[in-house]
């Protein structure tokens, strides 16, 4: 993998990002799961009265608000939005010093009298709710950085109600990454066309941009398919700091016909927007003499050490020397800047020969027909027994489509496990950490040991998408999700979970959210696909992974007391030192988390959620007194 070098030119080169492309007239789209259906927005609380305050869950949002309305430092109020008079507001923040923990506060500017939209830029942190966006109207740039976009809920960002307004220029639609080349839960194609109703309402514009073109930016995502964005016209679109890994599509070595000069090729699989292969890197590095050249779009590599497991290649150009980048332009205006950080799984196997398709067989002629036999004095009219099946057939195993470790295992290449082919290890990890996997197949060692053929599905860890073989022994591995309703259960995801009123759960109206702790009655559990979710008793439904809840009633610790001193800390992996408390101090408990949860390779120990911060859960450092 890439050297501690490497890395930090990539952290430098990630944090030049955010000052660069904002200055450009692109836009940048962010990522959630959107619902094919789309809920009515939520009407503001008429009830509020124009004295009365927003209310806004993060502070230093709502100064960037109160500075785009000119409070002149008061909190803002009803009233300073529903008679708003003056230029659209720009709710941005340009020294990129504001990361939002929460939106909430933003839905009040649906009261914006008509015609009037707000301009929004500034970063915005892991895991936040876009809800508050429903319905907003947005007359300038509506410009956000957030890292982990994928796999999370894009409805309310497809209502954002964008205006014609021809006083404004460039217009910008800014959702990208924050972690340039790194951001490993960044947009993918599939989110892109999840985005498509926003997407669409923004090129429509009459007044979108002074050249006629769409400006689209989709940078440090991991979008390699950039020929959906044709549907929208000409198009400027920016998509740099891209991280890819093909682990799926693999690249094969024969170890037997191997030398130091064996040139492996690596096709290109970045799509332009006409669906043309696109290769943006010309640089190598990790275990290789970094030797590369192109044939056409396709990048040639030599001088690769034997057992090398990934071949890197990047862009020549960094964002320090971006002006060296070359965008590609199209016969009808539209260009395309992209680049990305590729990694391509290499296997030190010979590739295997693509099966013949079977020949047809002739076709059997017609039987001719035959007089029927006259049936012996002696036959018996009774239906004859149907014949039993043979004994000898292999035995039919069920096993549930999700399944989580619950004691430490390996991902190997084959089912007869060797060392040598281990590709992952995942430590003893506690229920809300357990690592996922699919089940795609099963097979048997050499010794008759039953093996699971499975995808690592743990999106946010380094091992998301590999494929191996795991054991299928029920002491290491187990289903993931309940097949029977319990009476009732506790949520203990530190986050929390949703309540939906469909069973789909991918719609962005969700009916309230339960926290941490939450004991919740069960009056049905239905099955949908892979997984189950449970019906409560007011008749809403929330998953039933066991990662996020468990069956029956959980007493969750109200306080703690220090046995020896105790340091409280800014994060669950205990770092950014807080305060320190002596032996005897009392805390209060508001619930429980775990350490480092996407590294799956190191246990993850529990840590106390407690007022302003963590600390540990370890009996020896803490007790629980009620």
């Amino acid at each position: 993998m890439a050297t501690p070098v490497h890395y930090q030119h990539l952290f430098w080169a990630s944090l030049t990002t955010l000052t660069l492309l904002c200055g450009m007239p692109v836009i940048f789209p962010s990522p959630v799961l959107a619902a094919e259906t789309h809920p009515t927005v939520t009407v503001p609380n008429p009830s509020h009265a124009d004295q009365d305050s927003v209310a806004f869950a993060d502070p230093n949002l709502e100064a960037l608000v109160a500075k785009a309305f000119g409070t002149g430092g008061r909190p803002v109020t009803y009233g300073d939005i529903r008679h708003y008079r003056g230029v659209q507001p720009d709710i941005s923040d340009y020294t990129n010093s504001l990361v939002a923990t929460s939106l909430a506060g933003l839905e009040s500017l649906r009261e914006l009298p008509t015609g009037i939209g707000v301009t929004i830029q500034f970063d915005v942190a892991k895991r936040v709710s876009w809800a508050p966006l429903a319905g907003v109207p947005v007359s300038g740039s509506l410009t956000v950085f957030q890292d982990g976009m994928h796999n999370t809920d894009f409805t309310a960002l497809n209502q954002v109600n964008i205006l014609e307004d021809p006083s404004t220029f460039p217009r910008q639609l800014c959702l990208t990454g924050i972690s340039g080349y790194m951001n490993y839960a960044g947009l993918t194609d599939t989110d892109i066309h999840l985005l498509n109703p926003l997407l669409s309402k923004f090129s429509s514009l009459k007044y979108h941009n002074q050249d006629g073109r769409t400006n689209l930016t989709i940078s440090n995502q991991r979008v390699t398919d950039f020929s959906y964005f044709r549907k929208f016209g000409k198009v400027n679109v920016l998509g740099i700091g891209q991280y890819v890994d093909f682990k799926q599509k693999v690249t094969y070595i024969d170890p037997a016909t191997f030398t130091s000069d064996t040139t492996v090729r690596l096709p290109a699989r970045v799509q332009g927007l006409d669906g043309e292969p696109v290769q943006n890197s010309t640089k190598v590095f990790n275990n290789v003499s970094k030797t590369l050249t192109l044939d056409g779009t396709d990048a040639l590599v030599s001088g690769i050490y034997p057992g090398t497991k990934w071949l890197i290649i990047m862009p020549k150009h960094t964002y320090a020397n971006y002006s060296e980048a070359t965008p590609i332009d199209y016969p009808d205006g539209s260009t395309l800047l992209t680049d990305s950080l590729q990694y391509y799984r290499l296997k030190w196997a010979k590739a295997p020969v693509p099966a013949k398709p079977a020949t047809k067989p002739a076709p059997t002629p017609a039987p001719t027909a035959k007089p029927t036999p006259t049936p012996r004095p002696h036959a018996t009219s009774h239906p004859q027994p149907p014949r039993k099946e043979s004994a000898k057939q292999p035995p039919q195993h069920f096993h549930p489509r999700v399944v989580y470790a619950i004691r430490p295992l390996y991902l190997y290449r084959h089912a007869t496990f060797q060392v040598k082919e281990r590709q992952a290890k995942y430590a003893q990890q506690p229920r809300a950490n357990r690592p996922l996997f699919i089940i795609i197949g099963e097979a048997k060692s050499h010794a008759g040991r039953r093996r699971y053929r499975v995808r690592d599905i743990n999106h946010e860890s380094r091992t998301d998408g590999q494929t191996g073989y795991i054991t299928a022994s029920t002491g290491y591995v187990t289903a993931a999700y309940y097949r029977t309703a319990p009476r009732q259960i506790t949520v203990i995801d530190p986050v929390g979970v949703d309540a939906h009123s469909q069973p789909h759960l991918t719609t962005a109206n969700p009916v309230t959210h339960y926290a941490q702790g939450s004991v919740l009655k069960v009056v049905a559990i239905q099955h949908r696909h892979l997984t189950t979710r449970f019906q409560l008793t007011n008749g809403t439904y929330i998953t039933a992974n066991r990662q996020l809840i468990r069956a029956g009633k959980l007493v969750s610790p109200t306080y703690v007391q220090t046995k020896t001193r105790v340091t409280r800390y800014g994060t669950v992996n205990l770092t950014a030192r807080r305060q320190t408390y002596r032996p005897g101090r009392r805390l209060r408990v508001l619930g429980w988390a775990y350490a480092h949860p996407h590294d799956l390779s190191q246990p993850s120990p529990q840590r106390y959620r407690v007022p302003g911060g963590y600390v540990t859960a370890n009996p020896r450092a803490v007790r629980v007194i009620d």
